[in-house]
Parts: structure tokens; sequence; C-alpha cells
């Protein structure tokens, strides 16, 4: 943020001295973006950006006055180019926030910001590329006790010690929005079988058939139909021992 002076002298051969001086004055900005992609509680990692969703940018300036102090940055210029094409509704003054829904045509979305102070002696700029993930299903389980066990995720394959299972899916990067509502979709399924007709359900318990022992495999297909490219499947395999 400090400005620095450049003189520049050149003396020519007959005499005559020339003269110039530039100041330069550093700045900078940081362009983050957040997604409006679901995440279970207490999840400590980002919430990623996936098809349809809403993807709002942010840029956090780093411009300083002649005093030496930060400018707010609700008092810089803006101009926001999207891939590509200059974004003018969202740019202008004050306008450090842009906010969008990303479209059936999956695209990465590059995004370009350039932040300038109201006389043009600061300026800054940075450019980010979002990309578009397909969601996913984590199973738990929800243990009678102690509840949801989201501190460990189930593995491909899972052995039942006890007499029966509650299993929770949990849908990670679909629409927060729609989580909750009828526009999500659930279909389980057993060795391929669907379960029921039920599609609400995020939990299933299961328990063997009495005196028998072996492996069943457990999958579910999640579907947002609020929004059609949202959609994961999963499985994992579950074995089981007749009780002695």
């Amino acid at each position: 943020g400090k400005t620095t002076t450049i003189d520049v002298i050149i003396n020519t051969k007959d005499g005559q001295t020339i003269k110039k001086t530039f100041s330069l004055k550093s700045a900078e900005v940081d362009l983050i973006w957040q997604a409006g992609s679901y995440t279970p509680p207490f999840y400590a990692g980002k919430a990623l950006f996936s098809h349809e969703e809403r993807l709002e940018f942010v840029a956090i300036p780093h411009i300083l006055n002649s005093v030496g102090n930060e400018i707010p940055a609700g008092q810089l210029v803006y101009k926001w180019t999207k891939n590509g094409t200059v974004v003018g509704d969202f740019s202008g003054y004050g306008k450090n926030t842009y906010t969008m829904i990303a479209s059936v045509i999956s695209i990465p979305i590059d995004m370009q910001v350039e932040v300038t102070t109201t006389d043009g002696t600061g300026i800054a700029d940075a450019e980010i590329t979002a990309s578009p993930v397909n969601p996913s299903i984590v199973f738990y389980q929800r243990d009678p006790l102690y509840g949801i066990q989201f501190q460990n995720a189930l593995p491909g394959i899972f052995a039942l010690t006890a007499k029966e299972i509650d299993i929770l899916a949990v849908p990670f990067f679909f629409g927060s929005d729609d989580i909750g509502t009828g526009n999500m979709q659930y279909l389980w399924s057993i060795n391929g079988n669907q379960i029921d007709s039920d599609l609400s359900r995020t939990d299933r318990v299961f328990r063997p058939v009495s005196g028998t022992s072996g492996t069943s495999n457990i999958s579910l297909s999640i579907t947002n139909t609020n929004k059609i490219l949202q959609m994961a499947d999963g499985s994992f395999n579950l074995t089981f021992n007749a009780p002695k």
C-alpha cells in the first residue's frame, strides 16, 4: 500500500536533460466464492458449487488512501466480468458482491473483478474460476444413545454386529433450499430391489432375517426434482451373521 516514486533522468549528447517521474502504489483484492449447496451440521469443509446452484462472489479489496488507511469496500468502484462479458447491472460504486444462479448448461464460471478508487488513483484486479461438481451421498449410523455418528462415515463394507442398524443418508452439495422439501426424492434398494414407494425417507432401519447370514447391498439414489442436474447414487455392503 505504500507509494514508490521512480525518477528517470536522461542526459542527451547535445546537453539536454529529460526527466520523468512515476508514482506507483500497490493494491490488491481477494476474490472468494460461496455456494448455496447443503452440508450437514458441524461439517468443517467448504460447501462446493453444484449444478444449477446459487453462487456468490465477494471482492475484499485492500487499497489504501493518501494517509495509509484501508478504504472501506463500500467506497470503491467495481467492474465484474463473467466468462469474458462485463456484468453491467452488478458493476458500479460499492458493489463488491455478485450473485448468480448457474444454468442447466453446466460450465465452469470464470469471474474477474476490477476495483478502482473514485479518483482513479488506485486499482486492483483478481480472477477466480468455480467449477460445478456432482452432489454426493454419505451414509452415517444413527446410534440410539449417541445420535448420528457424523465423525465416522460408513465404509464400503460394514459388519452388522447388533440386531439392527439405523442408517442415515446425508445429501452433500444439493441445493440447501431444497433439503427438507418435496423436491428431494430418496429411492432405497436392497440388492437392486426397491424397498417401498416412500421417497421421502432419509434414513432406514435394516435388520437381518432371523437365522440367516450373508451380505446385502444397500443402495440409494437421490434426485432433486427442482434441479434436474442434481442427482447422486451411493451404496455399501451390509454383512451379517445369524445369531447363535
